[in-house]
């Protein structure tokens, strides 16, 4: 009785449950890598745990033809990948890929690129996948803003962040839809106070004003709240093409909770602007 146990302030990922003795194992192996090696596995420790090969060469600056036979090399020794079963390309189309043998190789390649470096590669693959996927991207919305993010492109995160929620949305997947939004509008807080992040958040709230909405119903205060919060960024800007969509969703809450004066009012207001 009175025992308890608490947890450290500090810890690494080297205190995640990785016995010590694999951890230098796998520390010897990197360590014996040649640096075209060692470059490529950094690359494609940035893509995944599984990647396709024509990223990889993209991103290393490397004819496909050498990362590719680099890479089959490695996966003939059992050195950290292997040959994938074909993945699925932008089209639809099977693609060469390769695949880390166990995500404790991948995590310790990873772990040792230096902070700029891991930010260059983020920026460097969600670039060349967006390229690569064309008017496709969209369907890898949630991984590029993941590499975004990490490049430290937030416009581009949130872009796709948003295309995210509203794929998500599209398959009632309302809190994933909700979670990229809350995202979103983290990262808006990052970008310059002015005219565009103002606009952009009044968008992001109306975005999630909808899904709440869809979630928890008409009369759901939080997404009276999203509403409310899009509409008075809509004022500040003085005019807004999501002053209609946050007032539509206020309309929306007021009618689904029987307050019909104040959707009434909304009403007008919507009638004027129309």
């Amino acid at each position: 009785a009175g025992e308890s146990w608490t947890v450290a302030d500090q810890f690494s990922a080297r205190n995640l449950g990785v016995p010590e003795g694999i951890r230098k194992l796998i520390e010897v192996q990197i360590d014996r890598l040649t640096p075209t090696e060692k470059s490529i596995l950094e690359v494609a420790a940035v893509a995944g745990i599984r990647f396709g090969l024509s990223i990889v060469a993209e991103v290393a600056a490397m004819p496909i033809a050498t990362v590719d036979t680099i890479l089959s090399s490695l996966g003939r020794r059992q050195r950290f990948v292997h040959c994938a079963d074909d993945i699925e390309g932008p089209h639809g189309e099977s693609v060469p890929g390769f695949e880390f043998l166990h995500v404790l190789y991948r995590d310790s390649i990873y772990q040792g690129i230096s902070a700029q470096r891991v930010t260059e590669l983020h920026l460097l693959v969600g670039k060349s996948k967006e390229a690569q996927y064309g008017e496709q991207a969209r369907e890898i919305s949630a991984e590029l803003a993941m590499h975004f993010e990490k490049g430290r492109n937030i416009e581009l995160a949130i872009v796709y962040l948003v295309k995210a929620a509203m794929i998500a949305r599209q398959r009632s997947a309302y809190v994933e839809s909700r979670l990229h939004f809350d995202c979103a509008l983290a990262l808006s807080k990052r970008l310059p106070a002015g005219r565009m992040r103002t606009e952009l958040e009044a968008s992001l709230y109306a975005g999630l004003g909808g899904v709440l909405m869809a979630t928890y119903g008409f009369g759901a205060t939080e997404a009276e709240v999203a509403f409310s919060r899009a509409r008075s960024l809509c004022q500040e800007l003085g005019e807004s093409t999501h002053l209609f969509p946050a007032q539509w969703g206020l309309w929306l809450f007021y009618w689904g909770k029987s307050f019909l004066k104040d959707a009434n009012e909304i009403a007008e207001q919507l009638r004027r602007a129309s």
